[in-house]
């Protein structure tokens, strides 16, 4: 090879490196100033007794809830979102974990794969959809569930709630759930409102 091919083989390099640098320095950015850090940061504590377990995170979006998992120890954690964009800017920041993010829609996932994890989470994603329910029913018996969901009105949710019995009335057919949680997280200046927002913890009932 000539010095002039290597030198520029070695530039591409140092370029490629410096592109994933900086898109690993502006995920980690937005995700230690995203208004949901620490309720994520809770999920990781509740979750923190065992390492080894088996995760799925559904529309885990652009996965900053997976990155915080990965960074807080946990390996076995796959996320899945159906929106290509996302996925690609995860993995592009982070190559070396661009396999805990993947395109996949989670009711093309058959029974038996699902039977794999120890626990599923959904952060942000239930009150977004009209069959709530029908996400909740797919998870096999006796695995455990996470669910995040605020306790205010954004304008584009199905449903929030105010109160931890209103989450207990709704999947209580579905769910044994053991905890929930009440995060006070910040006042929205702009709409006056406080972005508070629930953590359930349970287990799907057989």
């Amino acid at each position: 090879m000539s010095l002039d091919v290597a030198e520029s083989a070695s530039e591409n390099s140092t370029s490629f490196s410096s592109s994933i640098n900086e898109e690993a320095l502006s995920f980690s950015n937005k995700l230690n100033s995203h208004s949901l850090k620490t309720a994520w940061n809770v999920v990781a504590e509740l979750l923190r007794a065992d390492k080894n377990q088996n995760i799925l995170v559904v529309n885990a979006g652009q996965g900053y809830l997976v990155k915080t998992l990965l960074d807080a120890g946990f390996e076995n954690i796959l996320g899945i979102d159906m929106l290509r964009d996302a996925v690609d800017r995860f993995q592009q920041a982070f190559p070396d974990q661009s396999t805990k993010l993947a395109v996949q829609n989670y009711f093309r996932m058959n029974p038996e794969s699902l039977m794999k994890y120890d626990t599923f989470i959904f952060s942000k994603t239930l009150e977004y959809v009209e069959n709530d329910l029908a996400f909740v029913e797919r998870i096999p018996a006796g695995k455990r569930i996470i669910i995040t969901s605020p306790s205010y009105d954004d304008g584009l949710v199905n449903r929030f709630y105010t109160k931890a019995d209103q989450m207990y009335a709704r999947y209580d057919n579905i769910l044994d759930l053991t905890e929930i949680m009440h995060l006070n997280l910040f006042r929205n200046s702009e709409f006056l409102i406080d972005q508070n927002i629930f953590i359930m913890n349970g287990v799907r009932r057989g």
